[in-house]
């Protein structure tokens, strides 16, 4: 598949210096076209400074999936690190301190894969390794009705550990312990969606935290890039109104971005009030939080950021416009209320499409303490 730029350069950046350890076993889905995409994938992290474990289950089969990825290891001079039942289990092998971004095998000689298994999460809890992806055939957890849960943290963990069945609980149960022992984040998808999963804004797997990791703040200048196009992904999704690339750097200045476990952005809202300083009040615009992370109150936490950062302005009001109906519920839930177009400040109409302006509803929150 075709990848956005942005985002994907954002992501290689984000792992550049970080070690990611990712699974390959009996139950991954282990054909030519996952090998190809996943041998990609890695090659890419690896050359732009990420140090990626591989955590390959050594049975008869996978024993295809090594002949295809060996060679990227014989051109990095590196060989593999094993374990096996009856092997040595030296818990720091000098590899992984020694090397520098590359990828390096972790070979666990077992047909059992509960033992596999057991072995990834006792090695990345002993090696304190914060991000795993448990590459599965089946790809992420779905809930009952069959959709896929994108992100799930510690306390929605635990509530649909009760529905799984057995085979996905085992599964859940070593996730949840990999959280609690300090891993910052796992994922569980395809080994041919992982390039998707690592270099996208919406993945395409189930992505575990502890806890929500949630914090919003203002934009700063290495965010700029991925929030444009995280914009750009809401105007195309009809969401945002389409802006020019001089009227997205006016109010990218006046941003707010919210991000998760540090470096996955999941929500982005401007706050605009230097055109209605004389009736001191501001303009929400470009709100939008990812599909991904909406079931998580991101936008509830961006508008919350939003109004503390418009008191502490002195405004005595903020307002927002928009001509979709579930947006105007959100802020209705969240203590705005509709006002008429003629309550809102003339400078909003500079050159605005009447067209639009039929369609449109206007909201307001008052702020003042």
């Amino acid at each position: 598949m075709s990848f956005n730029q942005h985002e994907k350069s954002f992501y290689l950046k984000a792992f550049q210096g970080t070690t990611l350890a990712v699974t390959v076993a009996n139950k991954s889905d282990l054909n030519p076209q996952s090998i190809a995409s996943f041998k990609t994938a890695i090659t890419e992290l690896s050359s732009h400074g990420c140090r990626v474990l591989l955590f390959w289950q050594k049975c008869k089969v996978t024993k295809e999936f090594w002949q295809d990825i060996s060679s990227l290891f014989s051109k990095q001079n590196v060989n593999p690190i094993i374990y096996h039942k009856k092997g040595e289990r030296k818990l720091l092998p000098q590899p992984l301190w020694q090397e520098g971004s590359a990828v390096i095998p972790i070979e666990i000689d077992s047909d059992n894969d509960d033992f596999y298994l057991d072995e990834v999460v006792r090695l990345v809890i002993a090696w304190r390794i914060k991000r795993l992806v448990l590459t599965q055939q089946q790809g992420g957890v779905n809930y009952l009705d069959g959709q896929l849960l994108s992100y799930v943290n510690n306390n929605k963990l635990k509530n649909i550990l009760q529905d799984q069945p057995k085979e996905k609980t085992v599964l859940l149960n070593s996730v949840q312990h990999l959280l609690n022992r300090g891993v910052g984040g796992v994922t569980i998808c395809r080994l041919q969606d992982v390039a998707q999963e690592l270099f996208t804004y919406e993945g395409c797997g189930t992505f575990f935290s502890k806890e929500h990791y949630c914090r919003v703040r203002s934009l700063e200048i290495d965010d700029y890039a991925q929030v444009a196009a995280l914009i750009r992904q809401g105007e195309a999704e009809g969401y945002l109104l389409p802006r020019s690339d001089s009227e997205l750097s006016e109010i990218l200045l006046s941003g707010y971005g919210a991000f998760i476990a540090d470096n996955h952005v999941a929500g982005v809202c401007c706050l605009v009030n230097e055109s209605y300083e004389s009736d001191n009040t501001g303009e929400i615009v470009t709100l939008y939080a990812l599909t991904r992370f909406q079931g998580e109150g991101i936008g509830v936490q961006i508008i919350e950021h939003v109004v503390q950062e418009a008191r502490k302005l002195g405004l005595k009001s903020i307002f927002s416009c928009t001509t979709r109906g579930r947006v105007v519920s959100f802020f209705e839930r969240n203590g705005f209320y509709q006002v008429d177009q003629s309550q809102i400040p003339p400078a909003k109409w500079a050159s605005y499409s009447e067209k639009r302006r039929q369609n449109l509803v206007c909201l307001r929150l008052d702020v003042e303490q």
